[in-house]
């Protein structure tokens, strides 16, 4: 059986990057799941949303 690609996650070089891309997202109508900041299991940003043929893509920010 071959595999399926799940979904993919890019790193972005910082925060405002994602409120960046959101907003773009937001011109194209594309629907997302706005930018989450997260502590747990580490303190991350990230950006979800999909691309045409429904896989999952991540923009991600994590201080290093």
């Amino acid at each position: 059986m071959i595999g399926r690609l799940n979904h993919v996650a890019i790193a972005v070089p910082a925060r405002s990057d994602l409120d960046a891309r959101a907003a773009w997202l937001d011109r194209l109508g594309v629907p997302h799941g706005g930018v989450i900041d997260a502590a747990d299991p580490v303190k991350y940003s990230v950006l979800v949303f999909r691309d045409p043929d429904n896989i999952q893509l991540e923009l991600f920010f994590m201080e290093s």
